[in-house]
């Protein structure tokens, strides 16, 4: 069976994508699509969390909801073998639907994929040599944060590009995971969009590309499909 997103790509492929998003304009309320236009401004590239081996699925699903909730659009999860369950968990509050899920096998892929994309990999340690606020807010970057007992694996930590640490004044030793992505993400998202003097960085072609898979999200694959098989029939 083929997976949301080939499904997606194979209607756009032969639709283009002002047909695509016409083609389902009329089914969507005003609201929907108003919303949709409104996220979508404010949609930040350029940042991503990364999470390595967590343990507590629960954190992970928290994770996922507030990267959603501050306009980051990736989650990587790396050696992280439950990556499907997030799609079916109400704890994410259906947020999983509105960011990118990316699974990595190993960090050395992931390192590998984020090098072609021109991120820099910023982990996340108790020993981190930068405060979040000397993080680099003119370069694509990566918070890639640990599980929940240890941390970052050590050779994971000296391979990071970057470290940094969240500083704490209480007796506990950590926070929980799932608060360590939100203070992070909260912090460096908000830099990100004062030194860029807007809430969101997406072109205008990427944000139609976004639209489109937002389009498809909010009327499920089987309505979708309909609707768009219809429209290739009427059109052959």
């Amino acid at each position: 069976m083929d997976s949301e997103k080939e499904i997606f790509n194979k209607y756009l492929d032969e639709l283009g994508l002002e047909s695509f998003i016409q083609t389902l304009s009329p089914f969507l309320t005003d609201s929907r699509k108003s919303k949709i236009s409104v996220v979508l401004d404010q949609r930040l590239d350029g940042i991503r969390l990364a999470i390595e081996s967590p343990v507590d699925i629960h954190n992970v699903f928290a994770a996922v909801r507030s990267t959603e909730a501050l306009g980051v659009m990736n989650v990587d999860l790396i050696k992280y073998q439950k990556a499907k369950k997030l799609t079916s968990n109400a704890t994410t509050s259906g947020s999983h639907r509105w960011v990118s899920l990316n699974s990595f096998p190993t960090f050395p892929d992931y390192q590998q994929a984020m090098r072609e994309k021109g991120y820099l990999i910023v982990g996340a340690s108790h020993t981190g040599e930068l405060t979040l606020s000397e993080l680099p807010l003119d370069q694509n970057i990566a918070l890639m944060f640990g599980n929940e007992h240890s941390g970052l694996e050590p050779n994971t930590l000296k391979n990071c590009d970057l470290t940094f640490q969240i500083p704490m004044y209480g007796m506990v030793e950590s926070y929980n995971l799932s608060v360590s992505c939100a203070l992070a993400l909260h912090y460096y998202s908000h830099k990100k969009r004062q030194a860029i003097k807007s809430l969101g960085n997406l072109t205008k072609e990427r944000k139609e590309i976004e639209k489109a898979w937002y389009y498809f999200k909010s009327l499920g694959t089987v309505e979708t499909e309909m609707i768009l098989r219809k429209s290739l029939i009427n059109l052959s």
